[in-house]
């Protein structure tokens, strides 16, 4: 990014080169700080930003923005007012992009952790709800098989044979049931720790209608 004090460092920031494109695009693809005495006699040069910023660049200095051995970007600074920058000028120049390159590494893991902090935190959340709406589907067939369990244990000696087994249906039923709740929170399971899971569109409105008729 070039920066000159009379501009708006927002139409600065809007502004876009190609792979490759212009000094700093060249600076970006070899690792490389490239100074330039006469910017518009360098083949690399590219005049998008002086036309469009309706500025003229003459010295240009690139510098690469390196973390480990990766170029993040490229530190660009123009026009000096000695007319050509000099060795000194150079070493300046790379010592701040280290520090630039660094600070702009450090910010975007911050964004990241954080993105990672919210996304388990959102993840959290879901599991929390889902739990609550497991233990209610499971509290009340548990609840039905525990009472007609405890009717068969404290009155086995008066009841009829078909009231023993309406009972036992009601207990075997409500065990089912159960059964499949666990049987589908597995099978959720194994799908969310697969790497390929397939998937297909469904009719909402033919399953609603099977769901209704049955």
């Amino acid at each position: 990014m070039a920066i000159h004090p009379q501009r708006d460092t927002a139409e600065i920031a809007e502004m876009r080169l190609s792979p490759g494109q212009g000094i700093a695009g060249w600076v970006a693809t070899h690792g490389e700080t490239a100074s330039v005495d006469e910017a518009n006699t360098d083949p690399r040069h590219t005049p998008l930003g002086d036309k469009k910023l309706n500025y003229h660049i003459q010295s240009l200095m690139a510098i690469p923005l390196r973390v480990r051995d990766k170029v993040i970007g490229v530190l660009e600074l123009v026009n000096t007012t000695r007319g050509r920058f000099a060795a000194n000028d150079q070493v300046l120049a790379e010592t701040l992009a280290s520090s630039a390159a660094v600070a702009i590494e450090n910010a975007r893991l911050f964004s990241n952790l954080r993105e990672r902090t919210e996304e388990l935190q959102m993840r959290n959340d879901e599991l929390d709800a889902f739990a609550h709406t497991v233990a209610h589907d499971l509290k009340t067939p548990l609840a039905l098989v525990m009472g007609f369990a405890e009717m068969v244990r404290d009155s086995i000696g008066v009841l009829r044979q078909e009231e023993v087994d309406l009972y036992l249906n009601h207990i075997i039923d409500n065990s089912t049931r159960m059964n499949h709740i666990i049987e589908a929170l597995l099978m959720l399971a194994g799908v969310r720790g697969s790497q390929s899971v397939e998937v297909e569109a469904i009719d909402m409105g033919k399953s609603f209608t099977k769901c209704s008729t049955a």
